[in-house]
C-alpha cells in the first residue's frame, strides 16, 4: 500500500470520528436532563486548618437551593457555587465540577494563618496574617498554633506593609526551624520599628532590629547560645542585640554595675551600691561631706580643728586662769582686813 493510499484511510478514519463524537457529546447532555445531582463530594485540601468544615461547604449549597435527588443537573450553576463558597472569609480558593454519576465534587482550599497580630493594649484587636501578609480575621471555633507578635497598631501605610511581610518572613523562618519553633516564643514591634525577639531561654530580649541578614543573625544568636552561657555570667546582661555584623552586643539596662572584666565573677551588692555612689556623685552629698573649718577665740587667736593645736596654747589659758584667781583672793583678804580694823 502506497503512502498516498495510507493518507486518504486515515483521512477518512478522522471525519469519520468527527460525528460519532458530536453525537456522544449531544447525547450526554440530552440524557442528563431531567436527571437530578445524586450526590455531593467535599474534600478540604488542607485539613490540618480547622477554619471550615464539610458540612459549612454543604450548607452554603443547600443554601442556594440545590439538593440531592430534587435539583436538576442541567440547572446547577458551578461557578456560582465557586462564588459563595469563596465569600466565605477564611477560603482562599474553590473548584466545582459534575462528576459522570452526577455527583457534585467541590474542592476547597482553606487560607493559611503564619502568624498572630495582638495589639498591645487591646486584647480584642487581633488578626492573623497568611503567607503573602493579607489579614485573617480571628475564628472563635478554631485557634492555630502561630507565633505571636505584638504591636501598638499596624495599618496598611507602606511602612507598615512592608513590617508585615518582614514578620511573615521571620514567622517562616521561626517555624520551620526545630530549635527556634522551640526557643522563640514572642515578636514584638517597639516604638521604633525594630523586631524584637522575647526566648523561652532566659530573661533576656534579643534586638533583631529587621529581617535583613536574617539567617546570619541567627546563626550568631546560636552560636552564643552555645558558648557564650559557658564562658560569662550572662544573667547580668538583659539584651542582646544583633544588629551589628560580625558581633553580639550584651546590655544591662537596669543600670546594675558589672565587673570591668566581663569574665569576672559578679560584684557584690554593698560593692555595687559603694561604686554607684562614686560613680554619680551628689552635689548637695558633696557639699556637706566637704571639709570644714570650725573657729574658737581665745586671745584673738584662732585655732583649727583640722590642724593640730599649738603647744603652747593651753598653757597661756592655764596662766591667765591662776592671774584672775589670785586677784580675786587678794580682793577678798583686803576687804576683811577692812572690817576687822572698823
Amino acid at each position: 500500500m502506497t503512502d498516498r493510499a495510507k493518507k486518504i484511510i486515515r483521512n477518512m478514519f478522522f471525519l469519520l470520528s468527527v460525528p460519532i463524537i458530536i453525537g456522544a457529546y449531544v447525547y450526554a447532555q440530552n440524557s442528563s436532563k431531567g436527571e437530578f445531582y445524586k450526590g455531593l463530594i467535599v474534600t478540604i485540601e488542607n485539613p490540618e486548618i480547622n477554619f471550615v468544615t464539610k458540612d459549612e461547604v454543604i450548607n452554603i449549597i443547600e443554601d442556594l437551593g440545590i439538593y440531592p435527588e430534587q435539583t436538576l443537573i442541567n440547572t446547577i450553576d458551578c461557578k456560582e457555587i465557586e462564588k459563595n463558597i469563596e465569600n466565605n472569609q477564611w477560603v482562599k480558593s474553590a473548584e466545582i465540577f459534575v462528576s459522570a454519576n452526577n455527583f457534585i465534587n467541590v474542592k476547597v482550599q482553606q487560607k493559611t494563618p503564619v502568624v498572630r497580630i495582638q495589639q498591645k493594649d487591646s486584647t480584642d484587636y487581633a488578626y492573623y496574617l497568611d503567607e503573602f501578609a493579607n489579614p485573617i480575621p480571628l475564628s472563635k471555633k478554631y485557634t492555630p498554633r502561630v507565633s505571636v507578635v505584638t504591636t501598638e497598631r499596624l495599618a496598611f501605610t507602606k511602612t507598615d506593609l512592608k513590617m508585615k511581610s518582614a514578620i511573615v518572613q521571620l514567622a517562616h523562618f521561626i517555624d520551620k526551624d526545630t530549635f527556634w519553633s522551640v526557643a522563640i516564643s514572642q515578636i514584638d514591634i517597639d516604638a521604633k520599628n525594630q523586631l524584637l525577639l522575647v526566648p523561652m531561654i532566659g530573661t533576656q530580649t534579643i534586638v533583631l532590629g529587621s529581617t535583613d541578614d536574617l539567617e546570619n543573625k541567627m546563626a550568631r544568636l546560636f552560636t552564643f547560645y552555645q558558648q557564650g552561657i559557658n564562658t560569662i555570667k550572662w544573667s547580668l546582661y538583659d539584651e542582646i542585640d544583633l544588629r551589628f555584623k560580625g558581633q553580639i552586643v550584651c546590655r544591662n539596662t537596669r543600670g546594675e554595675i558589672l565587673a570591668e572584666d566581663p569574665y569576672a565573677k559578679e560584684i557584690p551588692k554593698a560593692k555595687q551600691d559603694a561604686q554607684k555612689a562614686i560613680s554619680i556623685p551628689n552635689q548637695d552629698a558633696a557639699k556637706k561631706e566637704a571639709p570644714k573649718v570650725k573657729v574658737e577665740k581665745t586671745e584673738n587667736k584662732k585655732v583649727e580643728n583640722n590642724k593640730p593645736e599649738s603647744k603652747k596654747a593651753p598653757s597661756v589659758i592655764k596662766k591667765k586662769e591662776v592671774v584672775k584667781e589670785a586677784k580675786k583672793q587678794s580682793s577678798t583678804s583686803k576687804s576683811n582686813n577692812n572690817k576687822q580694823t572698823n
